[in-house]
């Protein structure tokens, strides 16, 4: 007898466009010099995400199948907006396709809304149901390829532009997101060596992160979810006020929490984090890491 698959498995599994969408949006992004391609990348229990993206000058475009049986269900909206959260922070336009009639389009456009209030880094997201995909599938070339550019709004996410063509001058940014999956899974690593329920597990992270008192966020009763927040919401923050906990980032201070209670590999993967996206900028601390983590 085969196992159920959860909705989020299901949505897991199905995230790169179907070859027949594929063929409507693509071809603007082949115009630009900036093709659609495939990534890959991992949530807090390793299972691995394939999609379909496009990146310009740092910019990153990316456009997610959502499977329509699964979003036809409202049952189901919290997997969808915890599949739209592990993109939102590395997403300058975050794009969902969803092959069903009866999409909620109330709950689809608060969720698109809610993404760019939560995450910056979100310039545009929205979703098309499957009457969008079939009026784009319906139009003359020159014209479906003029409203895709239109609606993914892709003269200002790519630049408009080819990019290997036109020589920018670009300052280095530390782009925290590109760890972020990694660090919540290290995080969800630790939480299950405990008994500790999840509010009371990441209200002692909370406390121990000096918390500023105009920070807003509080632990849930989901481990999963409160990791996720936890990790997005330092990420977001950037810095901490003046006066509180001088020479570390917010994402450096919990990595300085977690990397004496994880050990081995982990540490060591750690404290290269420390160094190399510059969260804790004393020398005297990243010198003790150094020498107790990684002799």
């Amino acid at each position: 007898m085969s196992t159920p698959v959860s909705p989020y498995d299901e949505i897991v599994r199905q995230l790169v466009l179907p070859q027949e969408i594929r063929a409507i949006v693509e071809k603007p992004f082949e115009e630009r010099g900036y093709p659609l391609q495939p990534e890959k990348m991992y949530d807090y229990e390793y299972n691995e995400l394939t999609y379909l993206s496009s990146v310009c000058n740092d910019q990153r475009v990316v456009l997610l199948h959502i499977a329509g049986d699964v979003i036809a269900d409202r049952n189901n909206f919290r997997d969808v907006a915890s599949i739209a959260a592990l993109f939102s922070a590395r997403s300058a336009g975050l794009f969902f396709f969803a092959p069903v009639k009866d999409l909620n389009r109330e709950y689809n456009i608060t969720l698109a809304t809610r993404l760019k209030e939560d995450n910056k880094a979100i310039k545009e997201a929205r979703f098309f149901d499957q009457a969008d995909i079939e009026s784009l599938k319906n139009k003359p070339a020159p014209l479906q390829k003029r409203l895709v550019s239109n609606l993914l709004f892709l003269d200002s996410l790519l630049a408009n532009g080819i990019g290997s063509k036109t020589s920018v001058t670009t300052t280095t940014v530390v782009d925290l997101t590109e760890i972020q999956d990694r660090v919540i899974q290290i995080l969800m690593l630790h939480y299950e060596t405990t008994s500790s329920p999840p509010r009371q597990f990441f209200g002692l992270y909370r406390s121990e992160l000096k918390w500023p008192p105009d920070w807003d966020w509080e632990p849930n009763d989901s481990a999963r979810e409160s990791a996720r927040a936890l990790v997005g919401y330092l990420i977001r923050q950037k810095t901490y006020p003046p006066g509180i906990m001088a020479g570390y980032k917010p994402l450096g201070a919990l990595l300085n929490q977690l990397i004496s209670v994880v050990g081995g590999d982990e540490a060591i993967e750690i404290y290269n984090m420390l160094t190399n996206y510059k969260l804790i900028e004393n020398a005297d601390v990243l010198s003790a890491l150094k020498q107790r983590y990684c002799p």
